[in-house]
C-alpha cells in the first residue's frame, strides 16, 4: 500500500526548498562581499600603457590596475582600445594575472572584446613577459583574437606608467 503525504506536508517540503535556494544565494553573496575586504584592503597599481603591435598592425592603449593577491601573484584587470588595421579595432576588457621574480614578470592574458566590422564579439588570449624598473614597465607579449581576420594575432612591444 502507497502512503500519500498529507497536503501540509509537500507544502513544508517545497517552501523549504525554496529556502534552501535562496540560502545558497545567499551563501555566494556572503563569500563575494568576504574576498572584497582583500581586494580594497591590498596595495594596488593603477596604470596607463601603450603597445606597438609588430605585424603590420597599428597599436594598442590600456588603462588597467593590479594588486598582490599572493606573494607569489598579482592579479589585475585592464581595459584595452587596439586598432589592428585602418578597418578593424576592438574595446575589452582583459584579465591579467602576473607572476613576478624581482623585477621581471610573466603574465597570461585573456579578455572579451567587441570587434567592429561585423566580426562582433571575440575572446583575446596571450601573454607577456615585462620589466619593472620605478614607475616604468618594458614589456613584450603575444595575443591573438578568437576570429580570424587579417592581423588578429600580434607579436608587441610597449610600455606602461605605474601610478
Amino acid at each position: 500500500m502507497i502512503k500519500k503525504l498529507p497536503v501540509m506536508r509537500k507544502l513544508t517540503l517545497v517552501k523549504n526548498f525554496s529556502l534552501a535556494k535562496k540560502f545558497s544565494w545567499a551563501k555566494k553573496l556572503l563569500c563575494c562581499f568576504a574576498l572584497i575586504p582583500s581586494v580594497v584592503n591590498a596595495e594596488s597599481t593603477v596604470y596607463l600603457s601603450g603597445d606597438y603591435l609588430t605585424n603590420g598592425s597599428k597599436y594598442a592603449l590600456q588603462y588597467g590596475f593590479s594588486f598582490m593577491a599572493s606573494p607569489e601573484m598579482n592579479f589585475g584587470y585592464e581595459l584595452e582600445y587596439a586598432k589592428y588595421s585602418d578597418d578593424v579595432h576592438s574595446f575589452g576588457v582583459n584579465m591579467k594575472p602576473t607572476f613576478p621574480y624581482g623585477n621581471f614578470y610573466i603574465a597570461p592574458i585573456g579578455g572579451l572584446h567587441y570587434f567592429n566590422d561585423n566580426i562582433d564579439t571575440a575572446f583575446v588570449y596571450g601573454g607577456e613577459v615585462g620589466y619593472t624598473q620605478g614607475r616604468m614597465t618594458f614589456r613584450v607579449g603575444y595575443k591573438e583574437a578568437s576570429e580570424d581576420f587579417k592581423y588578429s594575432d600580434n607579436i608587441y612591444v610597449g610600455a606602461a606608467i605605474n601610478f
